[in-house]
């Protein structure tokens, strides 16, 4: 069986996340889980121009990670070969999860899509 691969949060650039409201008892009971169990699921990257690695979705499992384990912490990524557009997009899915559906106002509209990273 092929191990997941890892990066440590350090090396993963956060842009702009369409989440703009974050729960703070569901990040911190998120927090205790990961500090308690580590990180399960993966988050998704992309690899960048300069040759680094963008966080495309699980904005809250890295922040999580980061909370409980700091920036050396390896966290399991899956890598996509997808541009900035591409990403935004899957983003966004990724905050349709069963808790973020009571709170669509916390996500960006399409206008953002395409601004800095």
């Amino acid at each position: 069986m092929q191990q997941q691969p890892t990066l440590a949060l350090k090396q993963i650039q956060v842009s702009v996340n369409p989440r703009k409201y974050f729960d703070a008892a569901e990040m911190e009971e998120l927090t205790a889980s990961v500090r308690e169990k580590g990180v399960i699921q993966p988050v998704i990257v992309r690899t960048l121009a300069d040759g680094g690695f963008g966080l495309v979705a699980g904005g809250r499992r890295y922040k999580a990670a980061l909370a409980a384990h700091g920036e050396d912490y390896e966290i399991p990524v899956v890598v996509r070969d997808i541009d900035e557009v591409e990403a935004r997009r899957a983003g966004r899915c990724d905050h349709r999860h069963p808790r973020s559906r009571q709170d669509d106002a916390s996500l960006e509209g399409d206008q953002d899509v395409g601004k800095g990273q």
